[in-house]
């Protein structure tokens, strides 16, 4: 149902005209992903809101009005179908002009350096999902023995700004001789799934593929600034990365939300909720009764190496709990599946969005040694957006970005 949603969705920018704005490689798919994901936001949301307004009327409504509810909400969902095959002929259209495109690549001089080379690399758009993908193939310069291997790269906008970064697993802990010509990889072809969901927008000023190394991967930073925008391309979320207040509704029908700020389910204060909907208004400050060590939010472990600008800054997260006559359950927001987690699936993208209070100015940044997440964290004093992304088995911590269509989930 999702996916028939975005599909769904993003017909009405293509059948309502205005010339989408193209690039020269990716053609139009960055702008059609553009306009597709906002719609699908508000489509879904529109659907919530008349589910949860159909859930009350079954209970005290009359028959007439239940069945004038279903009905539209029947038409609309048949309107959307109805114009969803315009989309698919446009998307599939650009596909097969993308695909079998050669990558624009560059190579930094770090990267020149190792024993490796990508040898050939070309574009490849899914016709049923329409991710992009790159087909790289990466061969071995020199003989050598080789343990575990990742590939880094980063992608460049036409102003040289950076527009995401990522790896991929080459080889993973099985030592084995290297022979100079040889194909590196579990397979000849290694497919990479490059973010075009996340921020689209900024891919409609793509320049090329830069192949980096690892350190050169660490010290990256997200630069792409999105000059058409007021907000100067920062989340909308609260006007910025922090907030003053959380709203929202949730799935299913709850008499009130118990709202803490500390793991441990002690309402400080309790919100009532109507017909799923809720708005929580965030204290300007915290005593300090509420807030929690540093090593609290980041394990220590981790947070040794990490760049910290103030490691006695201290925290607090909002915890809500919906509560309907004895039942209790945290209520989180984003998109998020526990089980993807532990699959291999590198091409989905779960996130969650916390809401953490800091007593100062801090920032965080870095990847640990050890771990598989990388933090960009510019927190505020007061409440900030901090939000967890999953993709190819690699967490992003940040509060740069707040992923579209992310919404309350059940209470668990």
């Amino acid at each position: 149902m999702k996916k028939i949603v975005i599909i769904i969705s993003a017909i009405l920018m293509v059948s309502c005209g205005g010339g989408l704005k193209k690039n020269d490689v990716l053609g139009t798919i960055p702008a059609l992903y553009a306009e597709m994901i906002p719609l699908e936001a508000e489509y879904t949301q529109k659907r919530e809101e008349t589910m949860i307004r159909l859930e009350a009327l079954e209970e005290s409504g009359s028959e007439k009005d239940l069945e004038a509810l279903a009905k539209r909400l029947h038409n609309e969902e048949q309107k959307y179908r109805k114009q969803a095959v315009k989309l698919l002929s446009a998307m599939k259209d650009e596909a097969e002009k993308v695909t079998g495109k050669d990558v624009p690549a560059a190579f930094t001089e770090a990267f020149a350096q190792l024993p490796c080379a990508v040898a050939s690399s070309k574009f490849r758009v899914d016709t049923v999902t329409y991710y992009v993908y790159m087909d790289l193939s990466v061969v071995a310069k020199e003989d050598f023995f080789l343990r575990s291997m990742e590939l880094h790269y980063r992608v460049v906008a036409t102003d040289g700004s950076i527009i995401s970064k990522g790896e991929a697993d080459l080889l993973s802990f099985n030592t084995r001789a290297i022979v100079q010509g040889q194909t590196i990889g579990n397979k000849d072809v290694i497919s990479i799934a490059l973010p075009l969901h996340e921020k689209p927008e900024s891919w409609i000023d793509f320049a090329k593929v830069e192949f980096i190394t690892k350190d050169e991967y660490a010290q990256t930073r997200i630069t792409w600034v999105d000059k058409s925008s007021s907000s100067g391309g920062r989340s909308r979320i609260g006007g910025s990365s922090t907030v003053s207040k959380v709203s929202g509704n949730i799935q299913a029908t709850y008499q009130q939300l118990c709202v803490c700020f500390y793991v441990l389910p002690e309402c400080h204060f309790t919100v009532p909720v109507s017909r799923g909907q809720f708005t929580v208004d965030l204290p300007k400050e915290l005593n300090v009764e509420y807030l929690q060590d540093l090593s609290e939010f980041i394990d220590e472990d981790f947070l040794d190496d990490l760049q910290v600008s103030d490691r006695d800054a201290m925290f607090a997260k909002l915890y809500l709990y919906a509560i309907n006559d004895n039942y209790q359950g945290n209520v989180y927001y984003g998109k998020y599946d526990p089980q993807a987690l532990f699959t291999e699936k590198g091409d989905e993208i779960e996130n969650v969005t916390d809401f953490v209070y800091f007593d100062r100015d801090v920032t965080i940044t870095g990847i640990p040694e050890y771990g598989r997440a990388e933090y960009n964290l510019n927190l505020k004093k007061g409440w900030n957006v901090v939000v967890y992304q999953v993709n190819d088995r690699r967490a992003y911590v940040s509060t740069s970005s707040i992923p579209r269509g992310a919404k309350w989930g059940e209470p668990e």
